[in-house]
């Protein structure tokens, strides 16, 4: 007798496809692994190379307002979104077929996504947690943008 839970694990790969079909935008999640300084003794960041994933992201409002941090004396305003990236069971194949040119997870908590989109603002999303659940469509990430940073335009 086939159960739900049969015709559930039949039906996520093409639910799957599916979802990659709305990543429409491109991204780069690196991980930082050390810090050095510059000639002029400021703190640069040592990125993990190469980095954890570049590849199609699906990038939607997680909530629609700010949310404001006091960090040492300083106040910064984020707004949560949510980034969609390809599930894990699908990287291989899509890293063979060239849709994913990089995968070195998994995305864990602190890493940063940048969107890589052509044509799009090149923001920075700092990765708060993972939404983890069973049956997964895809690897959907919390991601906190600060939106008193500065973005610049890619391509």
């Amino acid at each position: 007798m086939t159960t739900i839970w049969d015709r559930i694990a039949t039906a996520i790969p093409e639910l799957q496809r599916q979802a990659e079909g709305g990543m429409v935008e491109t991204c780069r999640i690196d991980r930082v692994v050390g810090v050095t300084t510059d000639d002029e003794g400021r703190p640069t960041a040592q990125l993990q190379d190469p980095p954890v994933y570049v590849g199609p992201v699906k990038i939607r409002s997680y909530r629609p307002y700010e949310q404001e941090r006091e960090v040492a004396g300083s106040t910064d305003a984020y707004q949560r979104y949510d980034l969609h990236i390809p599930a894990v069971t699908r990287m291989a194949e899509l890293k063979a077929a060239g849709v994913v040119t990089e995968w070195n997870g998994p995305v864990r908590n602190g890493d940063f996504m940048t969107r890589t989109t052509p044509g799009r603002p090149s923001e920075v999303y700092r990765i708060a947690t993972e939404h983890d659940i069973t049956w997964q469509t895809a690897q959907r990430l919390v991601g906190d943008l600060s939106t008193a940073g500065i973005t610049t335009t890619t391509g």
